[in-house]
């Protein structure tokens, strides 16, 4: 495990397993024991929904909107004031067990995809 952040801005591939037409990802993981992880990027919500069914853990929420979700530049070397997104139609996916869980989440009006995991 590296000690290195590793970041990614607008990139078109990553070493993440995404949907085939994902563009402008984004991309934060701490360093060795760092606890988030957050990704975003543009899909159509058709690939989004295949995507995040290979996720077996995470539940569709069945609560309206809005949903509320941490973005990569939280805690990144960019970290600027918009560290979450309001998503006010959309899907919310969830999974959580003690102090870990998963987040996902797709905005419509934007076509854009949010996921953010955390270990403790």
């Amino acid at each position: 495990m590296s000690f290195q952040d590793r970041v990614t801005y607008n990139a078109s591939r990553v070493w993440l397993r995404l949907p085939d037409d994902a563009t402008r990802i984004n991309h934060f993981q701490p360093g060795a024991f760092g606890p988030n992880t957050y990704f975003e990027f543009d899909t159509s919500e058709e690939s989004f929904l295949d995507w995040v069914g290979e996720y077996s853990n995470v539940t569709r929420s069945d609560r309206a909107g809005p949903y509320r979700i941490y973005r990569y530049n939280a805690y990144g070397p960019d970290a600027d004031t918009s560290s979450e997104v309001t998503i006010m139609y959309g899907h919310l996916f969830e999974w959580t067990e003690e102090d870990r869980g998963q987040r996902i989440a797709y905005d419509k009006d934007s076509g854009r995809a949010y996921y953010w995991s955390h270990s403790r």
